[in-house]
Formats: structure tokens, sequence, C-alpha cells
């Protein structure tokens, strides 16, 4: 019965809205105050997913497994406020008295250069984003500093402070053995100084001075030096002559780096190229819609002529009834025609303003004023791949894809190269402290030293 009094109290099915910290001081008292087994079940109640109301939503000491989709309600979602700005213009309501502008293709390319954070690109009827912002290259530099602060200096400094009072056991008479047994021991105060200045060789080795310092003061009892104070002073050098050696395989980590950043380069570049092309192709797609929008006009003017002619003539009796049908016919379709005409005007407006960075409800009408070239352009083939396999993005982006493979190449032939590093140490000791007579004593410089040569393999 204590049991599943407990388990209730944690779980929600004892009171409906029962908070955490309630259903833990609950259960907790009514297992204090019962056996030790019940205390256990309260423990490993704990453990269990229990539906503990906390802040409206259940709450679980382990988090169970994710065995349905929770999706909000889109009204549950937070409001975003939308801007107060025109409606875009319809075929319906072109709004026609929007002041015009006239814009020249060299315009055109300045305004996209100039709004181009984000590089949009001319697909179909539309202008997209292709992913690449002007804070790509910037932001990839960075990692070649990343890679470069390998060989920075570093510093390492620890300080601790330590207490040690080990209980230990003794006999009260030393020459009786059977005699009592005392429990004591020493106190150590210690404190640690570490203070090690490295720095990392462009050929993979390792430059160290380590100085260490440690205080020690003992109690209770009589020692030869209380306080005690050790410190030494190493130079640590290590050299990898096989694997992790050499200059080229060290540094390949910043050239992959600065070839990362060179071909995020010529990526956003291959995008400028491609939205300038995008606006070029947007710029003269408005103006053939112009001109198929203008010729739709005349012959809906022609075609609405010649119904109005031959339907007099059917009322001279000239026509008959067949041939005005057939104009009727030709009218609606070239009016259905124009619709789409103009229906085209508008969506290579909307494409040419949105590759520009333009809103769609911009104040101005943009006339395309830049005349088409009638020049015929005459173009040497080889010349065009010559200039296209030394200038194309994508190929420097490729070709630059082929010297990272090098590097890397080069990273794991060092790789699988065997262990074998030169290492060498000379280290000054140095001791210091109070007698019992209450005078210092310390060792002089230099008398005590250390010192290592070694090859180690792996």
């Amino acid at each position: 019965m204590a049991e599943n009094q407990v388990m209730r109290i944690l779980c929600h099915e004892y009171e409906g809205k029962t908070t955490l910290r309630a259903c833990c001081f609950r259960g907790l008292k009514h297992a204090l105050r019962s056996s030790g087994k019940q205390l256990l079940i309260f423990l490993l109640a704990l453990l269990t997913p229990c539906n503990v109301v906390l802040a409206g939503r259940p709450w679980r000491f382990i988090m169970p497994e994710e065995r349905h989709l929770a999706l909000p309600h889109p009204t549950q979602l937070p409001r975003v406020p939308i801007p107060n700005f025109p409606k875009p213009p319809t075929v319906s309501q072109p709004r026609l008295d929007a002041p015009p502008r006239d814009l020249s293709l060299d315009e055109a390319i300045r305004i996209s250069l100039t709004n181009s954070e984000v590089i949009r690109v001319l697909g179909g009827v539309t202008a997209v984003s292709s992913g690449r912002t002007i804070y790509d290259v910037p932001a990839t530099s960075t990692t070649i500093d990343l890679q470069r602060g390998r060989f920075d200096p570093d510093v390492t400094v620890g300080n601790n402070w330590n207490r040690l009072e080990a209980p230990i056991a003794f006999s009260e008479d030393p020459n009786d053995p059977f005699s009592r047994t005392l429990i004591g021991g020493t106190r150590t105060d210690n404190y640690s100084l570490n203070f090690e200045l490295g720095k990392t060789t462009t050929t993979g080795g390792r430059i160290a001075m380590q100085l260490g310092d440690n205080l020690d003061r003992f109690q209770p009892g009589i020692f030869r030096l209380t306080p005690q104070e050790r410190h030494a002073l190493d130079l640590r050098i290590t050299q990898p002559l096989l694997q992790g050696g050499g200059r080229a395989a060290n540094l390949a980590p910043i050239v992959l780096a600065q070839i990362d950043t060179q071909r995020s380069f010529f990526q956003f570049k291959g995008s400028m190229q491609e939205m300038v092309r995008g606006v070029i192709q947007a710029y003269w797609a408005l103006v053939f819609s112009r001109t198929n929008l203008w010729a739709r006009q005349q012959q809906v003017k022609q075609s609405q002529f010649a119904f109005d002619l031959t339907t007099a003539q059917e009322d001279k009796g000239i026509s008959s009834g067949g041939d005005v049908a057939q104009a009727r016919l030709a009218l609606a379709n070239f009016r259905a025609s124009l619709v789409s005409a103009k229906a085209d005007v508008l969506q290579r407006e909307a494409a040419l303003l949105n590759i520009l960075g333009l809103p769609p409800y911009a104040p101005d009408r943009m006339t395309p004023v830049t005349p088409p070239t009638k020049t015929r352009l005459d173009v040497d083939w080889e010349q065009v791949v010559e200039m296209a396999e030394q200038y194309r993005p994508d190929l420097i982006e490729l070709k630059l894809i082929l010297e990272a493979d090098q590097q890397l190449l080069l990273q794991a032939n060092n790789q699988a190269l065997p262990r074998i590093d030169a290492v060498a140490l000379y280290r000054w000791n140095g001791l210091e402290g109070q007698m019992p007579n209450g005078g210092h004593v310390s060792s002089l410089p230099g008398q005590h030293t250390d010192w290592t040569l070694g090859v180690n393999f792996s």
C-alpha cells in the first residue's frame, strides 16, 4: 500500500496538476517515514518516466524515445508583422498611372551589382537565390588563420592548492606488538605551480619551456625541511623524423584552407557572372515581351477593323454569316493572345526587378531603352576555348580541387610513415626550505641538473 502511494505521489495520477516540487517533497516525506524499502522505491520511482506536470508540460527524469511528430498548429506559431505595400500590377489592373523610368542595360547591371548581397540567378521567368552571398569568401578565409594558429605560441598556467591528511594506524609501544593501536597521521599543505610556454614549429617539432614549483608544509612533528620548496626549469625539444615531420606535410592544412578560400572566391565569381548574364537575359526578354505585346495590339486593331468591315458588308448583303463568324473567331483569338502577352510582360518585369534586387512593388515602370546591336560578332573558336580554359570559374575550381587532392595525398603519405621522434631535455633542479633550528638552506643554482637524449620509435 505504501509503495503504491509513493508512486501515485510522484505521478500525475495522485493529483491532476501537482507540481514537480510538491511531488518530490511528498514522496520523500512518505519514504522517510517508512522503512528502507519504501525509500528505495522512491528513488527508483524518480527514474521512471512519470508524467509530472511542470509548467503545463509533462516532465520526465529520463527522456523517452520520440515516436510521434509533435507538430504545432499554425495558429500556435508567432505572428510575423506584414509590411504595408501596394498590390503588384496585374493584367486587369496594370497600374498605368505609375511614372515610367528609362532603364539602360548598363544601369540594370549596376543596380544588380549594388544589391548583390545575395546573388540571384535567372531561372525561367523568375529569379531565384543561388545560395551565394558576398560574405562567403571572407567567412571562409578565417579558416586560414585557424590553421595558422597551430604554430602560434601557447601558454599554460596551473595553480593548485592541496591538503593531504591520510590517517595511519601505529602501535602505542613500538616494542610491544600487542599494545594498544593508535590512529594518527600527518597533514601536508601543498601549493603547486606549473607554467609552460611552448611553440610548434613548421617542421612538426615542439619547443617548450616548463617551470614547476612545489611548496609543502608538514605538521605535526619535526621534519628536516618545513616548509619545503622544490622547483625545476625544463627545456624540451621534440622533433619528428618521419611521421609528423617535414615542412610541406605540416603546412598542408594551411594550403588546404587557402585553396578552400580560393574556391569560394571563384564560386562567388561564377555566381556573379551568372547573375550578370541573368540580368542581360531578363532585360532582353522584357524587350522581346514588350515588342510582342505591341505586335499583338496591332493584330487586335487590324482584326477589329476586319470584323467591323465584315459586319458592315453583311448588313449590305455583300458578305455571308460565315465570313462574320470567321472574323469574330480571329478577333477572339487575337484578344486572347493579347491577354497572354500582357501577362508575359508583367512576369518579365517582375523577373527583372527580382534579379535587380528591387521589390515587386517598385513605384516606377521600368522601360528598357538600350537598342539591340546590329553588328555581327565573329567568334574565333580556338581563342574562345583557350580563354575559357584560363578564365572560366568552374574550370579554375576544378584545378584547385586537383591541388587540394595533391595536398591530401601528401598528408596521407606522411601519416603512413612510422613514428620516429628525436627528444631532448635539460632540467635545472632546486630545493630550499627551513630547518628545524629555524635556519634557511637552499641548493646552489645549477648544482643539480638532469638531461635526456633519445629517439622514440612506434
